[in-house]
């Protein structure tokens, strides 16, 4: 049976080199491209078709920063899919992302220079936002999200007489300093994208603890310092072009400067190719390049505890049953129509038709006609309980309470045409006035005599330059010897 792979955030960088290298090794691998932009992930499986005809390539809309979209999307796959083999969680964020040139220079010249260029660590800080579940942006995307779509595929994954993988994609900036348990979103400090990259480290470590005996096992790796779409978002183009030179000579002191996609994506490709159950939970896998250009492997042991990864997990199981009630309310709302409160039976009734919550014995006050009575059943009821109100202006007389129905509503009817062609007259006239006042500066406008002003200037005659010039017989004969002259010292 061949193996099914979803990779999240595979439309571009580390995620659709993934792809690329899967695919070189074993054809018969079958892909699901999880992105949340439509255009790209068809661009990328097209590229991907284009190089390899025969592979199979799926595509999955899935925004993992949204609740909904990853609910809507591991209900998809488990229509689609009868079990999950390998499932990467590589999709990830860094919103406006800032650089303390200050401490770059100071680090530059400065003994911590590779550590720096490796880790990025006192370099970058982001600004996060909310999201519209209420959650912020960067803890969703990188973490929250992810653990919804595995505990949504725990069907597929666990069980079925052969293991599965997880695989987290962290980064060498996981910094323990940067995560808090008490602001779990880190939404009120300045490095979201190192406190989410460290608790999928923890959380990692807590899946193995409790589904390593159902078959499910999690690894985590580090691509190094990779040129993607992420990393150009930190500092310009130009800047990088810049520092190249200086981080292939880097790349001579230290291994974790990939710099490629390809290269990258090295421990990734190499976890597919291992046993799940033979890997170290507490290793993070790095992607290093040498000096030479040659791709390998390296686990290095993780800074992370168990006790701070329970506490991690159960939290997040906490704000899971939340975030479920949260997809429920906001799918009943959408679905459900907002009531109808049209006015039925005149004014003044006691419920309001169409509306769910109305009742005979509405709390709401009959609304009174502009001539102080009540006008329906309301008016009629009135006058049956005072009978000093017969006779008064706007009260129906005694009798059966539908004559007094129809007799107040006429009334009322009556009065509402009357107020109206009021109305009417009144703009009526307002509208007249105007026209008239109008017409009058029109007039008066029309009937004024201009101020007599300076005469207009006559236009002067062009003259015409190529006139011929006409000589009297005088002037040609005394004209000639000159002209002749002048000829005859020119043919000279």
């Amino acid at each position: 049976m061949d193996k099914v792979v979803l990779v999240t955030g595979a439309n571009s960088g580390i995620g659709l080199a993934l792809c690329e290298r899967l695919l070189s090794q074993d054809s018969g691998v079958r892909l699901c491209l999880a992105c949340r932009n439509s255009g790209r992930a068809e661009a990328a499986r097209s590229a991907l078709l284009t190089s390899h005809p025969g592979a199979r390539v799926d595509l999955l809309d899935l925004d993992v920063g949204s609740v909904r979209s990853v609910l809507r999307a591991a209900q998809e796959v488990k229509a689609r899919y009868p079990r999950l083999d390998h499932l990467y969680l590589n999709a990830g964020i860094m919103p406006n992302p800032h650089v303390d040139i200050k401490a770059f220079f100071k680090g530059l010249f400065s003994s911590k220079a590779i550590q720096m260029f490796s880790t990025a660590e006192g370099l970058l800080t982001q600004q996060d936002r909310p999201t519209t579940d209420g959650l912020q942006e960067v803890f969703t995307t990188n973490l929250f999200g992810h653990f919804l779509l595995v505990r949504e595929l725990e069907v597929l994954l666990c069980g079925a007489g052969r293991p599965s993988q997880v695989v987290w994609t962290s980064s060498s900036n996981a910094l323990r300093s940067a995560f808090s348990l008490e602001d779990l979103q880190h939404a009120t400090g300045t490095e979201p994208y190192s406190s989410s990259k460290y608790a999928s480290d923890l959380l990692s470590l807590a899946l193995n603890r409790h589904h390593n005996a159902q078959g499910l096992f999690s690894s985590v790796i580090c691509p190094g310092l990779v040129m993607t779409n992420l990393t150009y978002g930190i500092l310009p183009s130009f800047f990088w072009t810049l520092l190249m030179p200086i981080m292939w000579f880097i790349r001579i002191f230290t291994n974790t400067l990939t710099l490629t996609p390809y290269n990258g994506a090295e421990a990734l490709n190499w976890l597919f190719l291992q046993k799940p159950e033979s890997l170290d939970a507490r290793a993070k896998y790095h992607s290093m390049t040498s000096g030479l250009g040659n791709n390998y492997t390296q686990p290095r042991q993780m800074d992370v505890d168990e006790e701070t990864s329970e506490a991690l997990y159960g939290k997040l199981l906490e704000l899971e049953k939340a975030s479920g009630g949260w997809a429920a309310g906001r799918t009943s709302r959408g679905s459900r129509p907002p009531p109808i409160r049209a006015r039925g039976g005149g004014r003044g009734t006691g419920g309001r038709t169409g509306d769910p919550h109305g009742s005979a014995a509405s709390t709401n006050p009959p609304r009174r006609s502009p001539r102080g009575a009540g006008v329906g059943g309301a008016g009629a009821a009135a006058v049956e309980e005072n009978p000093q109100l017969t006779g008064l202006p706007g009260t129906a007389p005694k009798g059966g309470v539908a004559e007094d129905v129809v007799g107040v509503a006429e009334e009322g009817v009556a009065w509402a045409e009357g107020r109206a062609l009021t109305l009417v007259e009144n703009v009526t006239s307002t509208d007249t006035a105007a026209m008239t006042n109008l017409r009058r500066r029109r007039r008066s406008a029309a009937g004024r005599v201009p101020t007599p002003g300076p005469a207009p200037r006559r236009k002067q005659p062009r003259l015409n330059r190529r006139r011929p010039l006409t000589l009297t017989p005088r002037e040609r004969n005394t004209l000639r010897p000159t002209l002749r002259t002048r000829r005859t010292r020119w043919r000279r």
